[in-house]
């Protein structure tokens, strides 16, 4: 059951909207029948959000504070659980259509599969920051391959994306050999201790 709730208010001599819109426990699987062709499917997860909004002077502001729980999205060989809570601010004027952006998500305990190497990274925690110039991140946890990463990462120009990433790590050496024998198939006559 979704619940949403509305309220608003026309200032008729300043020519102003104002509204709130409040959304709990809305379900994206209820509504796969609207989604269902593009090949995308979210068989589990719930949305909840508070929207203020505001229109006047032909410039929309929008503020949103939206949390998602145990979101699953897939599609193709990509899947995503997801769990985040996200601020965002957004501008759009209605005459020159020129959109701008910012948020916030802050995201735990997610695990992100099937775009290509390595096949899956699991428990996904950190804040990233996005807007119009791009995503950006001082400090994402994760495992690979069952080793704990720490990753910082910038995705600029999304016109001409370049995406810089640094990740670190402290292990032995010992797991790399297994990961390597298990992941890259290469082979030592000896063991590796240290």
């Amino acid at each position: 059951v979704i619940n949403i709730n509305t309220s608003g208010e026309y200032k008729i001599i300043d020519k102003e909207l104002i509204g709130k819109i409040g959304i709990k426990d809305f379900s994206p699987q209820e509504f796969q029948a609207y989604y269902r062709n593009s090949g995308i499917s979210i068989p589990e997860g719930t949305i909840s959000a508070a929207i203020d909004f505001n229109l006047k002077d032909d410039l929309i502001v929008v503020k949103t504070a939206a949390q998602n729980k145990n979101l699953a999205i897939s599609k193709d060989e990509f899947s995503l659980k997801l769990n985040s809570q996200i601020d965002a601010d957004l501008k759009y004027n209605l005459v020159n259509k020129q959109l701008e952006y910012s948020a916030i998500a802050a995201i735990a305990d997610s695990d992100i599969a099937g775009f290509g190497f390595p096949e899956r990274i699991t428990d996904i925690n950190g804040q990233v920051q996005f807007n119009n110039s791009g995503v950006f991140s001082d400090k994402l946890l994760a495992n690979i391959w069952a080793i704990p990463v720490e990753a910082k990462l910038r995705l600029t120009d999304f016109k001409s994306p370049l995406l810089n990433i640094d990740l670190t790590s402290t292990l032995e050496l010992k797991p790399i050999l297994q990961l390597l024998r298990d992941k890259f198939k290469v082979g030592f006559a000896g063991d590796i201790q240290g």
